[in-house]
């Protein structure tokens, strides 16, 4: 599931590419925001697919969008989500996310990692492109301590 409209944003440009695969999956991308200054940008995956996949991406995204209003703090949001998932998926079964928070007004964004693929930054006043891959262990593989 992705965001059907990417959110116009005073000083900002922002686009999506998103090319789904065949069947049924986990794959989730949203914007959404946090308060009148914040804006978050979640992206989850889980490693199964088909219609388990799908509920399992359900209950994330539902857990996302009762943690995320007003907390900006990504690695907050990622602790509860993860709470949560720990004690209700299969063993063997997980997420992967990457959260970030934007600071409208700054200008900066704070970013957090369950175990997602890195992110790409460009950076068009430098024309410079990098990669952003902070640490982090997937949603649902462990209840807290090694997780937090």
């Amino acid at each position: 599931m992705v965001s059907k409209h990417p959110p116009r944003l005073d000083g900002y440009e922002v686009e999506t590419l998103f090319k789904p695969g065949f069947e049924i999956g986990g794959d989730h991308f949203e914007y959404f925001r946090i308060d009148d200054g914040h804006l978050g940008l979640i992206l989850l995956d889980t490693n199964v697919r088909g219609l388990q996949a799908a509920l399992v991406m359900a209950s994330t995204r539902a857990y996302v969008r009762t943690a995320a209003p007003g907390q900006l703090s990504p690695a907050q949001v990622l602790r509860e989500v993860n709470r949560h998932l720990a004690g209700e998926l299969p063993p063997g079964r997980h997420v992967t996310a990457l959260y970030a928070v934007l600071d409208m007004a700054a200008g900066t964004a704070t970013l957090a990692s369950a175990g997602h693929l890195p992110l790409l930054v460009y950076r068009h006043s430098a024309g410079k492109l990098s990669m952003v891959n902070p640490e982090g262990l997937a949603l649902g593989m462990d209840t807290g301590p090694v997780f937090d």
